[in-house]
């Protein structure tokens, strides 16, 4: 078998069970489906390495474009255990963001008899609000906010205390540190940072 066509085939058996397990993790969330899928495409690589050099003649090259003298059974055990192995990372990869990598858009509430009086929840991909049940209605105050890539998610921009008196109504003007205690609560640290306060 020619170069192009060996590399060809070599390519699609290396990263084709990778992008289609991208997939299903985008997808599927209980883990018990994931190994299921996880085995299959192991299993699925194993069998067309197997296919590949026993219909084809194919072999994998090495580094330095040598070409390894594994049999068609050998070929079949590797890919297919190497997969398996490396997917299983894929089932077992924590999910904090929530489905759809976007956090709920209220996450927290305090109840009474009468039912909710606050709530906290994302605005966008940054900002955080806060509601209370105010006169039959809800009133709101957003708090900035950003996303952040390491193991808190999100970091919340409290303004101090003479820009929290100018910024939002009056209702919330005197109740900071009633406000930003129910904020943390309801987005608690370590998944959360807070600056302001």
């Amino acid at each position: 078998m020619s170069f192009f066509p060996s590399l060809l085939i070599q390519v699609g058996l290396l990263f084709a069970p990778f992008l289609f397990m991208l997939v299903v993790n985008a997808r599927v969330r209980h883990r018990g489906v994931r190994f299921c899928f996880a085995l299959l495409l192991a299993l699925a690589a194993g069998w067309a390495a197997y296919e590949a050099s026993t219909k084809l003649g194919w072999k994998p090259r090495l580094k330095g474009g040598h070409v390894a003298g594994l049999s068609p059974l050998s070929l079949f055990g590797a890919f297919g255990i190497g997969h398996f192995i490396a997917l299983l990372f894929f089932v077992f990869a924590k999910d904090r963001s929530g489905r759809g990598g976007l956090p709920p858009r209220e996450f927290e509430a305090a109840t009474t008899g009468r039912g909710k009086t606050w709530r906290v929840g994302h605005v966008g991909r940054d900002q955080i609000f806060y509601e209370e049940a105010r006169l039959g209605g809800w009133e709101r105050i957003e708090i900035s906010g950003e996303m952040l890539m390491g193991r808190a998610h999100h970091v919340i921009y409290f303004p101090s205390p003479g820009e929290w008196r100018e910024r939002y109504p009056e209702w919330a003007r005197d109740r900071r540190e009633e406000i930003i205690a129910r904020v943390c609560s309801a987005c608690p640290a370590p998944d959360y940072e807070y600056s302001g306060i």
